[in-house]
């Protein structure tokens, strides 16, 4: 075989895979002379040989190469050698750092469908539904033209359609669902429920916000407490108006949290006429300190907004709303009491795991990512997952000039719109980056100050419906685009606009034309068929039969049909579009105005993406949306992706090319993250592939990372040598900027690695929980296991016995208790004689022949009654399934508070972290006990009434 060279050989390769991409671009060429079916029947090959040989690595380069190949048919993107690299690393377990518009996304497909071989399963996990939509739609089309089946999780589906996806080859999610849908599976009373399989590989798209920036928490599964009162949320909230600030309490805005003086305590005393805050009975010092950071360090526009009047909260690291998450221990409770809106009770934690331990479980896990060697040792020490940088495609031309430094925020804005005023004025588009909503509106009208046209993509929903029509087009000439944080947008911004959006607005504007003309005609009725409702509504598509159609569609048709389309590309634009309306009339006349309703509503809905290059008929068929006669659905339909594709591609050229004579586009930075990552995502998204690109950060002395983290010295220092209007350039402060972020970042650190330490204590009794209740859920019969539980107890209470911790009388009333029968002790003689010197082995029959006497009697009793007896054995089973759910809940709300105290211990110079453990340990133990007490005394005291 010829081997087929490296195309850039500006990219550096490690030697170490130029030998595998080699092998794959020989195999490339003997691939592409295969037929489809020839090429699908490669792939029934390769897992054929694994089923046999149980080993991937021998199957690495003729997948990679299968693969590639499926990606030129389909999508029309075939994998760079970059591209290859990247999926090596992928499936060596790693995580593979590129650049912004490199690829990530193909990348993934490639050891997707090398793991999806073993037919055990592979996760690919996005950060939000929009993106696990868009990439199951896009990439899906490899992985079914392979033969692979492909499954899509979104927050809306029910239990059996999770079910579904998640039996697929390959699974889209996001971590937020997984985790949850990780929690409730472990809570099920039925195992037809469980939604999950076993864990096999999983692919971390935005591996470093995933793993690192949403670590911080734990994910917990909570339930409304519909006990609660709610008055002291509102109590405290008018309360806090009568503090003041480092008189009655002290903010520290590092940790975002609040300290009560003494002087503070006495006034709420006071005012709520208590004798102590602290009053287990009635305390108020959590609602009192729970006001105050509602009302001094959570506020609206910035850590949350209000929609539909609730509080919904805005991720910091992404600038996207979570509507389905509250902040505990009754924050989120007073936050509403400060907004005044509708207080729901605060809930009660009955599940709950971190990242760190949860993706931990997969055998076989990677990521990816555009800014990862930051985090490369939290990477490796706590997940074993080492970073791996792939070279660019084309070599990076962004230029990233130093930041401009202001001396306060006033100065600082002004600077930046007349920046983006004299950089308008020569057509280069402008990419500005904000960190709230808030700061994002406000640059907005500081630009309506010099009339310059701009779109702005925020949380609110009204932005966030056309996120990425404005992200595609971010980069046409004029443009300006005002954003919160771009982490995870996942479009790319493509220097003229993006084609594909282009496209589709202008079929959409066809189809509507269309459809207006059509509904003059008069159809008739022989030629209509009827299919599937769409979307809850009775639309019917009318569509002529096959044979008709193909009888119109005579071979005269056909040639006028090329002529017209070849006439066409050179016809100027208004002549163009007459031409394409009558054209489409004559090929899909039999068509009703209902098949163009269809259209136009999957088209708006953008199920659509990528157009150019997606078989839309594909989608359509797998979506059960609407069943298309092929041939003429070819013709109407592709004519027209064809004809506009061709007709753009020229005016798109010419757009990109001047937008990079102008310089690429320009990446304005507001003020510098907490996070260096966050900054490098920002800069990220200008000179991608090779493309020019310029990057600036403005920052003032009063933003909250110099200010919090920089340092008197620094503020002192070059405050006092910056005008008001004269921004600085100084080595000293980039330094100092840096210096703060790495305090910023390493303090992150910590924390999550400390959330780590003490969730993996957890993590151990958890997955013992989790464990033996699952064996019980698949289960016909827990009568072995309920025996067992009470030799268990019996056993428990003669140690005790024998320890002398408590007395024969204490047993026989527990047992009498629990039993629900009396005990004869009369039968030991050593009873009459001697308390204390009873036959524990007589003693340990007798109980074991009572206990056993007892469950039979309730087995006879349910027996008389029909079905009786089987509805027992699913009693016994759910009461021992909710003894595991409660006994682990309330583990979970000690643990917590006993979290909170251990770290006062660190004063007694003990290690908080063992003796959390210690207690911990202790704590799980007596929830065991509770436990089978809970579930021995239900079953063997219920009754039938």
């Amino acid at each position: 075989m010829i081997k087929i060279p490296f195309r850039n050989k500006n990219t550096r390769i490690p030697q170490r895979y130029k030998s595998l991409i080699n092998e794959i671009n020989e195999f490339e060429k003997n691939f592409q002379e295969l037929t489809d079916s020839e090429l699908r029947v490669k792939i029934f090959e390769l897992s054929n040989e694994y089923q046999k040989t149980k080993d991937l690595n021998a199957l690495i380069t003729r997948s990679f190469a299968v693969t590639r190949e499926a990606s030129v048919r389909t999508l029309g993107l075939r994998h760079f050698n970059v591209q290859l690299m990247a999926g090596l690393v992928l499936n060596n377990n790693k995580i593979a750092e590129m650049k912004t518009g490199e690829g990530k996304t193909l990348v993934a497909t490639l050891s997707a469908s090398l793991n999806a071989l073993t037919k055990k399963g592979v996760h690919i996990v996005t950060v939000n539904d929009y993106l696990a939509n868009r990439d199951q739609v896009s990439m899906g089309q490899i992985f079914r033209f392979l033969g692979f089946n492909t499954g899509l999780i979104q927050s809306e589906m029910s239990p059996i359609q999770r079910k579904t996806n998640y039996k697929s080859d390959i699974t889209y999610v996001t971590n937020y669902e997984l985790t949850f849908d990780y929690l409730r599976d472990n809570m099920e009373f039925n195992p037809q429920n469980i939604v999950l399989p076993a864990f096999n590989y999983c692919i971390i798209d935005e591996v470093d916000s995933i793993l690192i920036d949403e670590a911080q928490t734990p994910i917990i599964l909570a339930e409304a407490n519909n006990t609660e009162s709610v008055e002291k949320y509102i109590f405290a909230s008018e309360i806090i108006k009568y503090l003041e600030v480092d008189k009655h309490y002290q903010i520290d805005e590092k940790n975002k949290n609040i300290t009560i003086t003494d002087l503070g305590s006495k006034q709420v005393e006071k005012i709520t006429q208590t004798k102590n805050l602290f009053d287990t009975d009635n305390p108020w010092i959590p609602f009192i300190r729970n006001a105050l950071r509602a009302e001094t360090l959570f506020f609206n526009d910035i850590n949350y907004i209000i929609q539909n009047n609730q509080i919904i909260i805005v991720d910091e690291f992404t600038g996207r709303i979570m509507p389905d998450r509250t902040w505990g221990e009754g924050l989120h409770q007073a936050i509403e009491a400060k907004e005044n809106v509708p207080i729901h009770p605060q809930a009660e934690t009955v599940a709950s795991i971190t990242y760190q331990n949860f993706f931990l479980m997969y055998p076989k896990l990677s990521g990816m990512t555009g800014t990862g060697k930051t985090s490369e040792i939290e990477f490796d020490k706590i997940y074993k997952l080492k970073v791996e940088t792939i070279p660019t495609n084309k070599p990076i031309q962004r230029k990233d000039l130093p930041d401009l430094v202001y001396k306060d925020q006033f100065s600082k804005w002004n600077a930046i719109a007349k920046f983006c005023n004299n950089i308008s004025l020569t057509g280069q588009p402008i990419l500005i980056g904000t960190t709230t909503v808030e700061k994002s509106e406000m640059l907005a009208q500081l630009l309506n100050e010099y009339r310059l046209s701009y779109q702005i993509l925020n949380a609110k929903p009204e932005n966030v419906r056309r996120e990425s029509e404005i992200i595609a087009q971010a980069g046409q000439t004029n443009s300006i685009t005002v954003a919160t944080n771009m982490a995870g947008r996942g479009t790319d911004i493509i220097l003229g606009g993006n084609i594909s959006f282009l496209i589709q607005k202008e079929l959409y504007n066809i189809l509507v034309c269309a459809k207006n003309e059509l509904s003059q005609f008069n159809l008739k009725k022989n030629s209509i068929n009827t299919i599937q409702q769409i979307n809850k509504l009775t639309i019917y598509t009318k569509l002529i039969s096959q044979t008709k159609f193909e009888a119109k569609l005579n071979t005269n048709n056909i040639q006028i049909f090329k002529q017209m389309k070849i006439r066409s590309i050179h016809q100027k634009n208004q002549l163009r579009y007459n031409k394409l309306i009558p054209m489409l009339k004559m090929i899909t006349k039999g068509y009703s105005q209902e098949f163009f309703s269809v259209l136009i509503v999957l088209i708006k809905n953008k199920k659509f993406l990528n157009l150019s290059d997606i078989n839309v008929l594909r989608i359509l068929q797998e979506n059960d949306r609407i069943a298309i006669p092929t041939v003429s659905y070819q013709c109407a339909i592709r004519f027209l992706l064809d004809d506009l594709k061709l007709y753009f591609q020229k005016q798109y050229s010419q757009e990109s090319q001047i937008v990079k004579n102008f310089g690429g586009l320009c990446v304005i930075g507001t003020e510098r993250n907490e996070s260096r990552r966050v900054d490098d995502q920002l800069r990220g998204r200008c000179g991608r592939q090779g493309d020019p690109g310029l990057s600036r950060f403005f920052v003032s002395l009063d933003d909250n990372l110099l200010r919090l983290f920089g340092g008197e010295k620094i503020q002192n220092m070059i405050g006092n040598n910056i005008s008001d209007n004269s921004p600085i350039e100084s080595s000293i402060l980039s330094k100092s900027l840096t210096n703060a972020q790495q305090k910023v970042e390493e303090r992150a650190y910590q924390q999550r690695k400390n959330l780590f330490e003490y969730d993996a204590i957890l993590n151990r009794q958890r997955n013992i929980i989790y464990f033996e209740r699952q064996t019980l859920l698949n289960k016909e019969s827990i009568e072995f296991d309920i025996l067992g539980y009470g030799e268990q107890l019996i056993c428990k209470f003669l140690t005790k016995l024998e320890n002398k911790t408590i007395n024969l009388i204490e047993i026989s009333k527990f047992f009498e208790l629990i039993l629900y029968r009396k005990l004869d002790l009369k039968l030991f003689d050593q009873f009459q004689r001697d308390l204390n010197n009873i036959d524990l082995i007589e003693f340990k029959i007798y109980l074991f022949q009572e206990f056993w006497l007892s469950y039979e009697t309730q087995l006879d009793l349910f027996s008389i009654y029909g079905e009786g007896l089987e509805l027992f054995r699913s009693f016994e089973k759910q009461i021992a399934l909710s003894g595991y759910t409660t006994m682990w809940k309330d583990h979970l709300e000690k643990t917590n508070l006993l979290k909170d105290a251990v770290q006062w211990r660190s004063y007694g110079q003990k290690n908080p972290l063992t003796e959390y453990n210690r207690e911990v340990s202790i704590a799980f133990q007596k929830q065991e006990e509770t436990f089978i007490y809970f579930t021995l005394f239900i079953i063997l005291n219920v009754s039938i009434v």
